[in-house]
């Protein structure tokens, strides 16, 4: 009797113990997202996440219908993702972050990088389309690629550039040197639609001299070989302009100062997407995306700005810096000849009017070429928690109308927020989990 008395008991504490760790197991492994319901098909719905999983400065995009195609449609979107390494300041997300086990980086960046791929599978399903164009300054530095967007692996989507020096596009301070290959797209397309031109093809004849070699897919323009062209940017005169800013420095930093704040710190990059037009005949749309390093509209005329008596000047102000820096942007964007381009870090803030002296200048540039005409939207500020940070930025979406027409509205805003003065942060639909990045933090 006693033996049956202990056999019981130890029986029931067996039982005990496995109902414990069935417990805990289904806890530490629990949906973190409690409100999320995968069948619910409304327009838009919220659902509430971690704000750890948001971006800084929420992903953009628009759905493009190609002219001279049939039924040829294609997204793009762009990101800025948070700067390199950790920050001690709060960011747009009211958070501090800390560092993650890849080497340089902090862990926002990361898990951006990582949360990518889901980002993308929403765009998908929100135009329905599944042509889908990711072009991003991702703060990724060099040999960390793998790693930060490891999420990646076993989806549809690829890498355009390789992880290597080749495909640096971020400025080093030194002359002609180039840091990061910060600058990546991301693609998933439809082979019997699409293809990527290779960078050795005809498609980039009229660019090739002022491209970074050695790519294999796609382009970066090297700013260093616009200067001093005036077919690019404005070269007259750029070394006066300079000597008044950077007096005492040599020539070459002069020239590297000159091309880091006044056209950009980031190279802008591309690539040709090849189709069949409607005689069945290949074609291409040039796609390109740019870091336009703290772009300020401005609402004077450009094409009265006369660069030469700018540079003579002993002190240039503020006007002269936005008028010359959207002048530089706009001839390099031009004569690339881009079909479609996203610019990143657009100073917040801008609106249609501003706008629109920057698109009269560009389509100026355009006169007598009839298979340009440059239109544009702007995101609207990137939605924040803390709407006073400085990572708030808008993105600019500038389009060839003869070869492109926007099929449906742009996407909604990534993000958006209840109150500002919370940490709740709501997402703009229903059946995307965040993952929450797994490397360890330390």
């Amino acid at each position: 009797m006693k033996k049956t008395k202990l056999f019981i008991s130890i029986l029931f504490a067996l039982i005990l113990l496995v109902g414990i760790g069935i417990g805990i197991y289904f806890y530490l492994n629990r949906d973190t997202n409690p409100n999320d319901n995968s069948t619910n098909q409304s327009q838009n719905p919220t659902t509430s996440v971690s704000t750890s999983s948001g971006y800084v400065r929420s992903p953009y995009g628009a759905q493009f219908s190609i002219n001279d195609a049939q039924d040829a449609s294609f997204v793009v979107s762009y990101s800025h993702f948070d700067s390199p390494g950790v920050s001690t300041s709060l960011n747009s997300l009211n958070e501090v972050e800390t560092k993650s086990d890849i080497s340089g980086q902090g862990s926002q960046e990361v898990r951006e990088a990582n949360n990518i791929s889901l980002v993308l599978d929403y765009f998908k399903n929100y135009f329905n389309n599944q042509n889908i164009i990711f072009m991003g300054d991702t703060n990724i530095q060099l040999g960390n690629q793998a790693k930060a967007f490891a999420s990646l692996e076993n989806t549809s989507y690829q890498m355009l550039f390789a992880d290597n020096a080749t495909y640096n596009t971020s400025f080093s301070t030194t002359f002609e040197s180039f840091a990061n290959p910060y600058d990546k797209f991301i693609y998933a397309i439809d082979n019997n639609q699409f293809s990527i031109a290779q960078s050795d093809s005809s498609y980039y004849d009229d660019i090739k001299s002022v491209v970074r070699p050695n790519f294999a897919n796609g382009f970066a323009i090297d700013s260093y070989l616009t200067l001093p062209s005036q077919t690019m940017s404005n070269g007259a005169s750029w070394i006066d302009y300079n000597n008044s800013f950077y007096s005492g420095e040599d020539e070459n930093q002069l020239i590297t100062n000159y091309l880091r704040y006044a056209v950009s710190d980031h190279l802008p990059v591309g690539f040709n997407l090849v189709y069949k037009n409607l005689i069945n005949v290949d074609s291409s749309i040039r796609v390109g995306g740019w870091n336009a390093l703290n772009f300020n509209l401005d609402t004077g005329d450009l094409a009265a700005f006369d660069f030469n008596q700018v540079a003579a000047k002993s002190t240039k102000s503020a006007n002269d810096k936005r008028q010359l820096h959207a002048i530089n942007l706009a001839k390099i964007i031009y004569n690339a000849k881009f079909d479609v381009i996203g610019l990143l870090e657009i100073n917040k803030n801008q609106n249609e009017t501003n706008l629109n002296y920057f698109l009269n200048y560009l389509n100026s540039l355009a006169n007598n070429n009839n298979e340009i005409q440059y239109d544009a939207i702007l995101s609207g500020n990137t939605p924040a928690i803390n709407p006073n940070s400085s990572q708030v930025e808008e993105v600019m979406l500038i389009y060839n109308t003869k070869k492109l027409s926007i099929l449906n509205s742009p996407s909604p805003a990534f993000y958006q927020t209840n109150d500002s003065s919370t940490s709740n942060m709501n997402v703009l639909f229903n059946n995307l989990k965040f993952i929450d990045f797994k490397y360890k933090e330390i």
